[in-house]
């Protein structure tokens, strides 16, 4: 018959090794095998015999009649709380009995104990930060104490990313294991700082924006307030590129424009009140525009010729519904436009021809809107929009889009006019801007009247 000798034995973590014995009620008739089994498995507790899975096998040898191994506990100089293992006689060899005493309880306490008074809790410093692409030496994310640590705890940070991979577009100090950093801080430590090192690379990949999260807390460490902060990596090729502008008053927008590795545009995202379109560029190997995607299956086409766009065409669930065709002047700026509408009937109508006029240096100076006359082939002016008083002032956004990539308007216009049904009206346009020179208002005014318009930028 085989049992342990004791029920229970008790351990302190800076103990040294204790012997864990069972003996037999009388001499082994025969050599065997006695299998231990393990409730838990932990670091914090160590044997001289190896482990199988949970359990350890120790020889019972002819003639023997006392069994030992050694169980050594770990200091680990943490404050993880008092832990108990169970140890349970699991099998013998046939020939041995096991007896009555097959358990076994072992308590390990916890000789580090912290008071509610020496306890530090940790928080960022900052809600949010940011760094650019090519700083790969590395950003210093800063968290603080609440006062110096008296013994060690630990505290574990949750990465997340909508946009940034770690190991391709980041790396951090300490290293992050499966989205989490498990940070130790040194005894003493009232600071402690996660570097953030960004991978750079030479092609428009967009802004990628992390976020830290202080999820888990043990020891001498609780949690703070601010919890969270916010990383932003700016790609440095995507600097200064215009980012989009808002327009205020009843008919205001609010429009932003991403990029793709080539430079081009890739999105045009336009806000107005509580609805966002989005409108989805394509291209083709030569960079050229081939489709502009709107709605699900709602396109505008691109026909060129001669490296010009010569027809547009919007197609809803597969059926024409409108082309426009265009007409170019010597220098390359497009003179005039045909606009035609499906009808009931299928046919295609002339709906209106707009012919535009630019200024020798092809800043744009008139938009001329012609009605197609019933039953003639003749046309009535029926609008005029004019553009005149450019200042010497670069134009990211200009008021007029004929077709992607052709600038209608290089610089800014001072003033804005609209003819139409009898009206005449004048807009003065008034600029501030940034002290690098790039535009960041406009003031359309009218009479006492004054629309705003803000720029913005990568």
């Amino acid at each position: 018959i085989l049992q342990f000798d004791l029920e229970r034995i008790e351990l302190k973590e800076n103990d040294k090794e204790q012997e864990v014995s069972l003996s037999l009620n009388k001499p082994a008739s025969r050599d065997g095998i006695l299998t231990i089994a393990w409730d838990t498995l932990s670091a914090r507790i160590k044997t001289d015999v190896p482990f199988i899975k949970d359990n350890i096998e120790i020889p019972i040898a002819k003639g023997q009649q006392k069994l030992s191994f050694k169980v050594v506990p770990n200091d680990n100089q943490l404050v993880d709380g008092d832990l108990s293992v169970r140890l349970t006689v699991f099998s013998v060899s046939p020939g041995f009995t096991i007896g009555s005493q097959n358990n076994l309880k072992i308590t390990l306490s916890d000789n580090e104990q912290v008071e509610e008074s020496v306890q530090s809790t940790i928080s960022f410093s900052l809600a949010s930060s940011q760094t650019l692409e090519h700083a790969t030496e590395g950003f210093d994310v800063i968290m603080q104490l609440s006062r110096p640590l008296t013994t060690l705890g630990s505290f574990e940070i949750e990465l997340s990313s909508a946009d940034a991979q770690y190991n391709v577009n980041y790396v951090t100090l300490p290293a992050a294991q499966e989205g989490r950093i498990l940070v130790t801080p040194s005894v003493g430590a009232s600071t402690v700082i996660i570097k953030v090192a960004p991978f750079d690379n030479s092609i428009i990949s967009g802004n990628k924006t992390l976020t830290f999260f202080i999820a888990k807390t043990s020891g001498s460490i609780t949690k703070g307030e601010q919890l969270s902060h916010q990383f932003l990596i700016k790609d440095d090729e995507l600097i200064n590129l215009p980012k989009g502008y808002s327009t205020g008053g009843l008919m205001g927008q609010k429009k932003i424009y991403e990029y793709n590795e080539s430079g081009l545009i890739s999105k045009v995202l336009t806000q107005k009140g509580n609805t966002t379109n989005t409108e989805t560029y394509f291209y083709d190997v030569n960079g050229r525009i081939e489709r502009i995607n709107t709605y699900p299956e709602m396109d505008r086409l691109f026909i060129w010729s001669d490296n010009r766009i010569v027809r547009s065409e919007r197609i809803e669930w597969g059926v024409l519904k409108q082309y426009i065709e265009y007409d170019y002047d010597v220098q390359g700026n497009v003179s005039g436009t045909a606009n035609y509408f499906r009808q009931p009937n299928g046919e295609f109508k002339l709906a209106f021809v707009v012919a535009y006029l630019y200024f020798t240096d092809n800043n744009l100076y008139k938009s001329m809107y012609y009605l197609p006359v019933e039953g003639k082939e003749t046309f009535t002016l029926h609008s005029t929009r004019t553009y005149e008083n450019y200042l010497e002032a670069d134009n990211p956004f200009p008021m007029v889009d004929i077709l992607p990539g052709i600038k209608t308007q290089h610089k800014l216009p001072g003033t804005f006019r609209i003819e139409e049904n009898g009206e005449n009206l004048l807009y003065n346009l008034e600029y501030e801007f940034l002290e690098d020179g790039r535009l960041s208002r406009r003031y359309a005014r009218k009479w006492y009247e004054v629309e705003t318009t803000e720029y913005y930028y990568y």
